[in-house]
């Protein structure tokens, strides 16, 4: 089974940084007011508030969506996904949890509205729940009343935050000595939380990739070569929740509906999905989502293939239905031996440990 989990990225980020520290890492916190740039356009210098010039041979841009050094500084484009991915905005607004009175899901559930889609995201003390839309059709002031209006009395005088994001990829992640790693390198709409992966993703290929001080370019090449495939994949699979959607009831999901810029190669699988499910299998790189992910949403939206694949036709449909047989009772199984959700956390809190069994 593939799963994720929930954490804190804050309470993450602190415990790198202290893992770091430890093993020498030398830590500032300052502001970059300015980027100085060696004769050959590498980056030489950073200029700090109150540190000075820190130089450096290799340097992170972890600025987020600013991009101060990759798209500032480096003057390298950012590739926007607007044409195929319409939500530019999303808005926060976090509620509390009584963990020993309500039961909370082992998943994020996502519920589409007029203009984009929310997400609840149940923790232990607290729920995560947010608003992505697209500014071409509504306003900020409405889509923070349509969330409320959703999200009902519980969200009475909780403060929402506003929050603009940049939906594409920086052209090349790696130029000269500079690699773009998170929102800097890009960003695809939150809807299956890619956002971890991809810096995951970003620093395990540098560190497949690393240079020497020769920055050798088909090593960069191939560093951003790698990046762009996941991106494009990635992208594709979420145009996919869009367009193959069946409602047109709001101006917003009529534009997905009858989409203009479907990217290529999702445009040719979907050729591809009329004839047969999906099956990456023979691809020298199967994607992120692959077959199972595709079907999920294709079978939701009763995007079937036009006929059944003739292999079936040679199959016994005794042994299928004993293999179903045998998926169904494993399910009961498990169901009847294991804890629901708000009970294996408690007892993971200790809030009730003299019960657990």
């Amino acid at each position: 089974m593939r799963y994720g989990y929930y954490l804190d990225a804050g309470l993450l980020a602190t415990y790198l940084r202290e893992k770091a520290i430890a093993r020498g890492v030398h830590h500032i916190v300052d502001d970059v007011v300015d980027v100085i740039l060696d004769p050959q356009g590498n980056i030489s210098q950073l200029k700090t508030e109150k540190s000075g010039n820190i130089s450096g041979e290799l340097f992170i841009d972890c600025s987020g969506f600013r991009g101060l050094l990759i798209n500032q500084a480096l003057q390298e484009p950012f590739d926007s996904y607007s044409d195929s991915l319409f939500c530019d905005r999303a808005i926060a607004i976090p509620l509390s949890t009584s963990s020993e009175k309500e039961e909370i899901n082992p998943y994020t559930t996502a519920t589409a509205l007029d203009s984009g889609w929310t997400w609840h995201t149940p923790l232990y003390n607290r729920s995560g729940n947010g608003y992505v839309y697209s500014s071409s059709f509504i306003t900020p002031e409405a889509a923070e009343q349509e969330f409320r209006n959703h999200l009902g009395a519980a969200a009475e005088g909780v403060e929402a935050r506003h929050i603009p994001i940049r939906v594409g990829k920086t052209r090349n992640a790696w130029v000269k000595n500079c690699v773009s790693i998170g929102l800097s390198s890009g960003f695809i709409e939150p809807l299956e939380s890619i956002g971890i992966f991809l810096i995951e993703q970003g620093i395990q290929a540098l560190v497949d990739n690393f240079p020497d001080k020769s920055f050798n370019p088909i090593v960069r090449k191939r560093y951003n070569k790698f990046i762009t495939y996941h991106y494009e994949n990635i992208r594709d699979f979420i145009v996919l929740h869009y367009c193959t959607t069946q409602r047109e009831d709001t101006p917003f999901w009529k534009a997905n509906k009858y989409h203009p810029a479907i990217p290529e190669n999702l445009q040719e699988n979907l050729e591809l999905f009329k004839a047969m499910l999906p099956n990456f299998d023979l691809l020298e790189r199967p994607p992120l989502f692959g077959d199972y992910s595709y079907a999920c949403i294709l079978l939701e939206m009763k995007y079937l293939p036009e006929t059944s694949l003739p292999r079936l036709d040679y199959l016994e449909q005794e042994e299928i239905e004993k293999e179903l047989d045998l998926i169904q009772n494993q399910a009961i199984k498990l169901k009847q031996n294991l804890p629901n959700h708000s009970q294996y956390l408690q007892d993971l809190h200790g809030a009730n440990l003299t019960n657990s069994k």
